[in-house]
């Protein structure tokens, strides 16, 4: 059987690998991590926010505390950082802020 068409040349290797080996290791993008001026304010509003239940008035700081909360940490994943940061930072489990970031 005659070949009619040329066979294509491989594609360009990609810029990483799914093995690293010492000539091209596995390259992984830098994420921004939480900026240092908000880790205090994350943990006071963390340690508020643990305490708000569903009964609590909606005026009160505990209340306040739990959608500011939410709102950094929706600011803070839109803009590119981890959850699992956000959750460290805050003191919390990465489940928790999962749940709270999911909602």
């Amino acid at each position: 059987m005659e070949q009619l068409r040329a066979i294509p040349s491989p594609p360009p290797k990609s810029l990483t690998t799914s093995v690293p080996t010492k000539s091209a290791p596995r390259l992984r993008s830098i994420s921004p991590g939480v900026p240092p001026d908000m880790r205090p304010r994350l943990k006071e509003l963390s340690a508020l926010a643990q305490r708000y239940r569903a009964k609590t008035a909606p005026d009160s700081p505990l209340a306040l505390a739990n959608d500011e909360l939410t709102a950094v940490a929706k600011t803070l994943r839109s803009m590119g950082v981890p959850t699992a940061a956000i959750a460290e930072a805050a003191g919390v489990s990465y489940r928790a802020m999962a749940r709270r970031l999911s909602k």
